[in-house]
């Protein structure tokens, strides 16, 4: 089986986010301001205050921007991509950070600095800083503005569904895969019963995943097929009317499992994938194969004399997918 990943999704998502939030496609922009907390609490704009930037996925030499009368500044130039850290510092102030600053999209950074030193930090000091967590006395605000709010939790929402996707789909792809290995075993040991009840639950695992739900429909077929023979042979014993009723019952529900199965397939359009290809026209074979055998046998049989009819517009369809006698012997035994 094969099932496509849901990862381009995500990536899909996360390359429209970017779009919808005003990505540069070289370089961006930020800007904000720094206040100074005073004594009663309340907040004033500093003017010269400095913000240095140092760049910290690479080694670079970094820029300094100044705040204006308001406290305002503006950074122009940054390498889309990189990431960055900003230190703002002001006289009579202790310096503050904010760390890990990436370059995707114009953020607003604030800062509210507290009375202190007045120090400027170097490079160094930056790092020892936000190596041991120390961002400085009330840490920085990036904001965005509504639009890019408004992306932003779009985003959040798309990806959250994608990744409740993926593991929905690797849950299933699990139980499908323990469904197949135990319902198969159980086959080979002639248990249809159980075979038929984990054929199901792999059915059920993901019921929209049609190259598995073909599958289990032909082993659904096969099983019911060998479970109608098997009620033939302890007729034949036994002459128990009750085992030649369930017999056909049995052979008649594998034929029809095997012929809706066929018209579903028929429908599926012919993917461009090879390999979902093969794998449908490999399910196509088996569901002709199962027909065809399910037909015969009550034929031959004598279970039902008409079928004999059936097998006649039937067979040809499998002759023409399937040209080995060893196989069509295989399958109509």
């Amino acid at each position: 089986m094969y099932r496509k990943s849901l990862i381009t999704s995500l990536f899909i998502i996360t390359v429209l986010f970017a779009a919808n939030i005003g990505v540069s496609a070289q370089t961006f922009i930020s800007h904000g301001k720094v206040e100074m907390r005073q004594a009663d609490g309340t907040t004033v704009p500093v003017e010269g205050a400095l913000i240095d930037v140092f760049r910290t996925d690479i080694s670079s030499k970094g820029v300094t921007a100044k705040t204006n009368k308001k406290g305002e500044y503006n950074i122009v130039g940054l390498a889309f991509g990189g990431v960055f850290l900003f230190a703002a510092s002001a006289p009579g102030a202790s310096p503050q950070i904010i760390p890990d600053i990436r370059g995707s999209v114009e953020k607003e950074y604030n800062f509210v600095l507290s009375a202190g030193d007045g120090k400027r930090l170097a490079l160094e000091e930056v790092l020892q800083l936000k190596s041991a967590g120390n961002f400085g006395t009330s840490g920085g605000e990036a904001k965005l503005s509504p639009e890019q709010k408004k992306a932003q939790e779009e985003f959040e929402k798309k990806k959250k569904e994608v990744e409740d996707k993926n593991s929905r789909v690797q849950n299933a792809d699990k139980t499908i895969a323990t469904a197949q290995k135990e319902g198969v075993d159980a086959l080979k040991a002639k248990n249809y019963d159980l075979a038929l009840a984990k054929f199901d639950e792999g059915i059920q695992a993901d019921p929209d995943y049609v190259q598995s739900v073909t599958m289990f429909r032909n082993f659904r077929s096969e099983a019911l097929r060998g479970r109608g023979f098997e009620k033939h042979v302890s007729w034949v014993t036994t002459k128990d009317a009750s085992l030649r009723a369930a017999s056909k019952t049995d052979l008649q529900a594998a034929y029809d499992e095997a012929k809706s199965n066929l018209e579903n397939i028929q429908k599926v359009p012919v993917s461009t994938d090879p390999k979902e290809a093969d794998f449908m026209a490999k399910n196509k074979y088996n569901a002709l194969a199962n027909m065809s055998s399910a037909l015969y046998l009550m034929a031959v049989n004598e279970i039902d004399m008409s079928k004999a009819e059936e097998i006649k517009s039937i067979y040809p369809q499998f002759l023409a997918v399937e040209t080995d006698p060893a196989k069509i012997a295989d399958k109509c035994s």
